[in-house]
């Protein structure tokens, strides 16, 4: 099986988000001792650097560089364990609140993930490889924080990090064990990190390297810093989260769904890490439950002269075993109908269901939410629109579908029929699944709404 490294304070973990905003300035604080006349502007530049370079290695690493920097200067260093104490301790009262509210339960584990990165890690396990964590943070805060993260079931390679007796499996020899297993596949290997050492030591391997060059904690854009430094020391791609990972799994995989992200087109790419994309609990919904109309509700009034028509042929048709196609865009889906149109399904009146991309949308939003439609002119003004995550969960779907041979109005029907989401008794598509009805969606190439929903 493929082996799969990854870091992972700042790649999969924000726990210790402004890890460097503590290390850094104690640091300074340290060479400051020595009264060698240089700036504070001085300073940073010479820890940032070793910082930087050490970044990945076991934190030991980088309090013996700030020792060696000390005596450099003619000071008397302290043990660099001791100046490790000093910095962890001030570590903890950044982080330790959000440890302890994982710890008693009043926040949930993807709260301090960098986003997209659960379903990228359920992605490379649902395709048999095996993965590896490796980390500079002491191999036991690791391990719990992955636990309180809920991400250490995915790692079937095992979880490594430091350790006080220098025994620990560094990641210069982890990435030497995992090619050695491999043999002459060696070259397979590939990794995720935002430090030097990760991307440098499976580069040397002949693997492939993912920079994660997040803004944190954010992290909906690249920060220009690590951007440079992890294309500097070889990083094959660039990400600023996994929010494509859908995509970001072909480019790395090629199994069939997104698109390539190496950059091998001379034009510039769109960055798609400057859009906002943000929960549905966010939005403001135009229609919500009350719109959707039971059996028993009054009829509204309504009036054409070719219903009776169409009524007298519907009956034919059926009577005849006719095909009766349901071909419908979102505007039937928004009249609220959805109940009388599940009863014609169920009572064998229509034996088709066609719609467009943005029935599939209005449909998911509708059972997953109770809620649909985002204002137009609101959500357009501001560049917002069609940009929400929980709907992007339909590129998924329809990957999913490519792959297992189904069309995707069949796998939208077949995922919110087994899914726990509280209004499904309300999706075309689920009941179309249920009574064994072909539901197709069309979506026009390149203009159908669908086409902007992004993953989450």
């Amino acid at each position: 099986m493929r082996p799969v490294l990854f870091d992972f304070d700042g790649t999969l973990s924000l726990l210790r988000s402004g890890w460097m905003r503590v290390m850094v300035p104690m640091m300074i604080e340290v060479l400051a001792e020595c009264q060698t006349g240089e700036s504070e502007d001085e300073l940073r530049q010479v820890v940032e650097a070793f910082v930087w370079r050490l970044t990945g290695k076991e934190t030991i690493c980088q309090m013996r560089a700030l020792a060696a920097e000390v005596e450099r200067r003619g000071g008397a260093s302290l043990d660099p364990r001791v100046y490790k104490k000093r910095y962890l301790e001030r570590l903890w009262a950044v982080i330790g609140g959000r440890v302890e509210a994982l710890r008693e339960g009043r926040a949930k584990p993807d709260q301090y993930l960098v986003p997209g990165a659960r379903r990228l890690l359920e992605g490379l396990r649902a395709r048999g490889l095996t993965l590896y964590l490796a980390s500079g943070t002491d191999e036991d805060s690791v391990k719990e924080e992955a636990g309180l993260l809920d991400i250490a079931r995915y790692f079937n390679g095992g979880i490594f990090g430091a350790r006080d007796d220098d025994q620990g499996l560094t990641k210069r020899a982890l990435v030497e064990r995992i090619v050695s297993l491999r043999g002459p596949g060696g070259g397979e290997l590939l990794a995720f990190g935002d430090g030097y050492v990760e991307i440098e030591e499976v580069k040397k391997a002949g693997g492939v390297a993912v920079g994660v060059a997040t803004s944190e904690p954010e992290c909906r854009r690249p920060d220009e810093w690590k951007r440079q430094r992890l294309a500097g020391v070889g990083a094959d791609y660039i990400i600023a989260n996994y929010l494509e990972y859908g995509m970001l799994l072909e480019a790395l995989l090629g199994d069939g769904c997104g698109q390539e992200f190496r950059e091998g087109s001379r034009y510039e790419v769109f960055d798609r890490s400057r859009l906002a994309v943000r929960p549905l609990a966010e939005r403001t919904h135009d229609l919500g439950l009350e719109q959707w109309l039971s059996l028993d509700d009054p009829t509204p009034e309504f009036a054409h002269p070719d219903l009776a028509a169409v009524a007298e042929r519907l009956d034919r048709a059926r009577s005849a075993g006719a095909a009766r196609i349901l071909m419908m865009g979102a505007h039937v889906l928004r009249a609220g109908v959805n109940r009388h149109a599940i009863d014609m399904l169920a009572r064998g009146w229509i034996d088709h269901v066609a719609t467009n991309g943005a029935v599939a949308i209005h449909d998911y939003e509708l059972a997953r939410m109770g809620a649909t439609t985002e204002s137009v002119d609101r959500y357009i003004r501001n560049g917002q629109f069609g940009l929400w995550r929980e709907t992007g969960e339909l590129n998924e779907w329809i990957c999913e579908a490519a792959r297992g041979g189904l069309g995707l109005g069949e796998n939208i029907g077949r995922r919110i029929q087994e899914s726990d989401f509280p209004h499904k008794d309300l999706s075309i598509f689920a009941a179309a699944w249920r009574y064994g009805v072909p539901a197709t969606t069309h979506a026009g190439i390149g203009y159908d709404i669908i086409h902007e929903v992004h993953a989450r």
